[in-house]
């Protein structure tokens, strides 16, 4: 058989028979644990290996007693140092800085300890520091004996190789990277927000973690250098969100977890803005021919003014052609959710603002004025629509499979800078003009009810 095939083999009645052999050449059960760990770990390691073996059960006793000498000869060489002599003349023969040492080492352990997930952390502390014996957590946990010892010798492995590595886990800084967001949210805040949630630096770099696939505690913990335990409290926050049904981030199957709304990477975002950028003077030249062809029902007062109110609508009417191909052609099968707020957004890579200014005028009035806009939307920007296509395709390249229900999203983002490039297009058109003295009341729109 292969090497790589022993790990099919490794389960509790193995670890149990191994145990067994454990109790019968130690003193006692911390003794047994340690060996049958020490063993078993060496199993697993030599089936990461290449190579072929003719049989599993002398390798198995194999490794077992050569793993018993080398118990036997190290806690020989520790009787040899700590036993001998009396205790009061040895521990004065410590040093400060031997002292030291032993602190710094339990400290670690303990440190390592807070990196296992709950149920491994919380079995060593009950086994290890509450002292209690495998027969009481198996009762208190409701589990089998042999559920404790595996979760045990798991965990205590985990704790000793880790503990090697940690000189170089401390080297490495706990400091976070700045990360920033914009997220906008679509419906009824008052529902929940889960943005609310989402503000500590720690929380960002976790939802950024599991954007990419879904991840476990453990794993997190990991990748930032923080204790699981700070972890697994923070996944809970996020999850739940302000109202216990939307967080920022979703329970997938395995304790992992994934992110929970759409939030577009610098490079997704730029193609998204390019995508509809790259239609601007095709568009800009619909819109002007458009302007004047109907100049006579926009000119009340001031034609200039009302077109730059107008930015908005002629925004929508391309954008809503998008959408609509996006729907027929793409994503008909997506389901969205069903719920009164959504959120999206993205890496926050700086920017500008865009003015839109506009005039004064009666509600009934104002309303024929968008009307006239909005019938830009009917057929008048079919060809350049067609960027839905480039759009679908970074929809499913750039957002998690369990989230394209939510595809519409990523066409607002996309539309967040065709306001300023038409109204900078436009203008270099002479089709519109700028406000002379900046932001004042001249540059305001009101709606009279």
């Amino acid at each position: 058989m292969k090497k790589q095939e022993i790990l099919e083999h490794i389960d509790v009645e193995l670890i149990n028979k191994v145990l067994g052999f454990c109790h019968e050449h130690t003193d006692d059960g911390y003794e047994a644990q340690e060996l049958c760990s020490d063993i078993i770990y060496v199993l697993v390691k030599t089936a990461h290996t290449d190579g072929e073996i003719a049989d599993l059960d002398p390798l198995i006793w194999r490794v077992a007693r050569n793993e018993y000498f080398d118990f036997m000869e190290h806690k020989k060489r520790h009787q040899e140092v700590f036993c001998q002599g009396n205790p009061e003349e040895i521990l004065a023969l410590v040093s400060e800085e031997d002292e030291e040492e032993s602190s710094r080492l339990l400290e670690t352990i303990y440190r390592q300890m807070a990196f296992l997930t709950r149920i491994y952390r919380e079995v060593m502390i009950q086994f290890y520091i509450d002292g209690l014996s495998i027969a009481d957590i198996a009762r208190i946990r409701n589990t089998t004996e042999a559920n404790v010892r595996q979760k045990l010798l798991w965990a205590r492995g985990k704790v000793k190789h880790g503990v090697k590595d940690m000189e170089k886990i401390n080297n490495r800084p706990l400091v976070f990277d700045e990360m920033n967001y914009r997220i906008w949210g679509y419906g009824k805040p008052d529902w929940g927000d889960p943005r609310d949630v989402g503000i500590r630096m720690l929380s960002k770099h976790i939802i950024w973690l599991c954007r990419s696939k879904p991840m476990g505690a453990a794993e997190i913990a990991e990748q930032l250098n923080v204790p699981t335990v700070y972890i697994e409290e923070e996944l809970e926050v996020l999850t739940c969100g302000t109202n216990g049904e939307y967080g920022l981030l979703r329970r997938m199957g395995n304790n992992r977890y994934a992110i929970n709304f759409i939030l577009l990477n610098k490079a997704a975002m730029r193609k998204a803005v390019r995508i509809y950028i790259e239609q601007m003077p095709r568009i800009c030249r619909i819109i002007a021919g458009y302007a004047e062809r109907h100049r006579a029902q926009y000119a009340k007062p001031d034609f200039n003014l009302v077109l730059w109110q107008q930015l908005e609508a002629v925004e929508h009417a391309f954008c809503d052609n998008v959408e609509r191909i996006l729907e027929e052609r793409y994503f008909a099968d997506y389901r969205e959710p069903d719920r009164p707020f959504s959120i999206f957004g993205y890496v926050d890579t700086g920017g500008t603002q865009c003015v839109v200014c506009g005039t004064i005028s009666p509600m009934n009035e104002e309303q024929q004025l968008f009307d006239v806009s909005e019938r830009l939307s009917k057929g008048y920007f079919e060809r350049e629509a067609q960027a839905a296509e480039q759009l679908a395709e970074l929809i499913k390249k750039s957002v998690p499979k369990h989230l394209l229900g939510e595809w519409r999203f990523v066409g607002r983002l996309a539309a967040m800078r065709v306001s300023e490039h038409v109204a900078e297009t436009l203008t270099k058109q002479g089709i519109l003009a700028p406000i002379e003295d900046g932001i004042n009341a001249e540059g305001c729109r009101m709606c009279v009810l």
